[in-house]
């Protein structure tokens, strides 16, 4: 658990909150890691109903990622992207993506992810389910919800089709530190406490635990090789000689 004092003491750099370079859709911060340094990106990127103001953030995100990103960073891009990606594209998401194809704003994101080497690590960890009973004794996994991290309102005619559930919001990594993240889930309860049901945008929640190659033990050994020369073996017979005759 950190505070945010010790926080404050890793922050090696972050965007401005106000005058020029400041970004209401956009946020970052540069944090000073165990062996390695952390880009954090939150960003919100509005719906395709905006248009060209959606094109405008998501480059004005490429650029900030191109600027202030330093090479060797572990990069992370959270946030609402208003955007499907699709299930198992290599490199890119895990089978546990709950869309199957991808929207024109998933495309637009799998360029960036591609440009920067990331990937959606919200994707690869399955869901929280549930065990069910079946008649064959064996047990089936429910997941209910799956990965989906918005809800979006129903219609109030009963007629109507049901709105399915969505996974808009992602966190994205450098899949370099990928075995860093130790799991990812979508966390109902603050939506549970304001609504009193799964409502609008679920919480997603990520374990990070920096890994380090542990050093391979080694034995010290004797070097032997400097008594093949002349002198310095002549000074280790005067040493021996002294020590056993010259006291």
């Amino acid at each position: 658990m950190t505070n945010k004092v010790s926080i404050a003491r890793l922050v090696v750099e972050q965007s401005p909150s106000a005058g020029p370079g400041a970004h209401h859709r956009l946020c970052w911060v540069r944090l000073r890691g165990w062996n390695r340094t952390l880009f954090i990106l939150a960003v919100y990127i509005p719906h395709v109903g905006w248009g060209p103001y959606r094109e405008e953030v998501l480059t004005d995100m490429d650029h900030v990622v191109n600027q202030h990103a330093k090479k060797g960073d572990c990069i992370m891009i959270i946030g609402d992207f208003n955007s499907k990606l699709p299930r198992g594209a290599p490199g890119i998401t895990g089978k546990w993506c709950v869309h199957p194809e991808a929207d024109t704003g998933g495309k637009h994101m799998m360029r960036t992810m591609a440009s920067h080497g990331l990937c959606a690590a919200s994707t690869y960890f399955p869901p929280k389910g549930k065990y069910w009973k079946c008649k064959n004794k064996h047990q089936v996994r429910c997941y209910r919800w799956g990965n989906a991290t918005y809800m979006p309102p129903q219609p109030t005619d009963p007629e109507a089709e049901m709105r399915l559930p969505r996974q808009i919001d992602y966190m994205l990594v450098s899949k370099r530190w990928m075995t860093s993240c130790r799991s990812c889930e979508v966390k109902w309860e603050p939506s549970m406490a304001k609504f009193g049901y799964r409502r609008d945008h679920g919480m997603l929640s990520m374990v990070w635990q920096f890994r380090m190659r542990q050093p391979k033990a080694c034995e010290r050994r004797r070097d032997f090789e400097a008594l093949n020369s002349d002198p310095v073996a002549a000074t280790l017979d005067y040493h021996v000689q002294w020590e056993l005759w010259g006291n």
